[in-house]
């Protein structure tokens, strides 16, 4: 039991092994799907909450709600001067492509800034020389807001299907387009790929292949900071708030709860 709280209508929660049955409480379960996966839900748990593209029901008798997550967005557009230099905040391993586009930036002598945390037995220092390519390690929200907004291109090159990345909205909400992997579709079902409906090529990002890195870059030179933002405002904390209100007062309309 929580304490000082005897009772409450709906518990909302992203465990799928949670159950609640006690006398004094007895809500309604929300299983919030945070994968993206209405399979990660419990059978016997009635609504799940989920963001992402796949909103059947996995069981039966349960009942889905999409839900937007969001960042903080300025209220108004802000075009930012960028500078050239491509970002790219993330943790560093073989999923996120971050050896490949250090390379790339060697390569074409283009500036190349990596921050976060490496993953073990990942050789990422190998390719930072100083000159093209730097790594600062792990930042400040502050920090990565700062070279969001000065950033010509920031990387989000992920090798497997992602259902959400806040950092995209954090980048986009800057006016500062993304670069993201072409990833096709898999026959995995669990297979989501946020990005690639996101992320639109030569309006919001660039799209890489593996072979067109140099094309990207002058790419996203030209596109409009505003596509970006437009693109983040979809994402913001309002929105969000909004959602999870829309879904709480569903439940609540469905189950016929009667609140005091």
């Amino acid at each position: 039991m929580i304490p000082n709280i005897d009772y409450f209508d709906i518990i909302l929660h992203g465990h799928t092994n949670f159950a609640l049955n006690n006398e004094n409480c007895c809500p309604i379960q929300v299983h919030w799907a945070g994968f993206g996966r209405a399979s990660d839900g419990h059978p016997f748990i009635p609504y799940t909450f989920i963001y992402g593209s796949d909103l059947t029901p996995y069981y039966n008798e349960q009942k889905t709600f999409p839900i937007i997550l969001g960042k903080p967005v300025p209220k108004e557009f802000i075009e930012n001067k960028k500078e050239d230099f491509i970002f790219q905040c993330s943790r560093h391993n073989d999923g996120l492509s971050s050896i490949e586009i250090a390379k790339e930036c060697i390569e074409y002598k283009i500036k190349g800034i990596f921050a976060g945390i490496i993953g073990k037995d990942y050789k990422l220092i190998d390719y930072i020389d100083n000159e093209n390519t730097f790594f600062i390690g792990e930042i400040s929200d502050s920090e990565k807001r700062e070279l969001n907004k000065k950033a010509r291109l920031t990387a989000y090159v992920h090798n497997f299907g992602e259902v959400f990345n806040q950092s995209v909205i954090e980048s986009l909400a800057e006016g500062t387009p993304v670069l993201r992997k072409d990833i096709k579709k898999t026959n995995d079902p669990t297979f989501r790929n946020w990005l690639k409906d996101i992320i639109i090529d030569n309006y919001n990002g660039v799209v890489y292949n593996g072979n067109n890195f140099l094309d990207c870059w002058e790419k996203s030179k030209s596109i409009n900071q505003k596509n970006c933002w437009e693109t983040a405002k979809k994402f913001s904390v309002e929105e969000m708030i909004k959602t999870f209100e829309d879904g709480i007062n569903f439940v609540i309309k469905d189950s016929n709860i009667k609140l005091d």
